[in-house]
């Protein structure tokens, strides 16, 4: 499994194009060497490119950890044939994909764990189609949120053991 990038080393990679006539080495470290080269080039777009990464930063190195995560699970054979095409859907398209093969019941987990959707983006998602009147929400016995498309509720009885 390919390491994870680390937080404190991509700040302090950043950083030090403050004080040094070599900016981006962050980028480089973050598997973006085009923008590395710009950076250096122009030495982090004249700091501003380099001030903009220090605010994202923990979101940049969060991206480049889901993306080595992804492709170790997908090379490990961990995933469906589709993830790759996922990236190419909307949210909502991923979700009603996920929604037709679970039968029309989905949870915030199961929507994250089989999309290219986080946790967060996938309830925000959720909850935007109940809002619309695409998805009814109802909790299991066991209490877990369970989002369902009528449309695609099956006319076989609900397995809902382990939600």
């Amino acid at each position: 499994m390919e390491p994870t990038k680390n937080l404190n080393v991509s700040y302090a990679l950043a950083i030090a194009g403050f004080f040094t006539p070599v900016a981006g080495l962050h980028r480089f470290y973050l598997n973006r060497p085009l923008t590395g080269i710009l950076w250096i080039v122009t030495w982090g777009l004249f700091g501003f490119g380099t001030l903009v990464d220090l605010i994202r930063m923990q979101t940049m190195v969060e991206a480049e950890n889901a993306g080595a995560a992804l492709a170790t699970a997908k090379t490990a054979g961990a995933l469906p044939s589709y993830t790759t095409r996922m990236r190419d859907l909307s949210p909502e398209q991923q979700i009603l994909r996920v929604a037709h093969e679970e039968e029309g019941v989905v949870t915030v987990d199961i929507v994250a764990a089989k999309t290219t959707l986080s946790m967060r983006a996938a309830e925000k998602q959720l909850e935007r189609m109940r809002d619309d009147g695409f998805v009814q929400v109802d909790i299991s016995e066991s209490g877990a949120k369970l989002y369902m498309f009528p449309g695609l509720v099956s006319k076989k009885p609900l397995q809902l053991e382990g939600l």
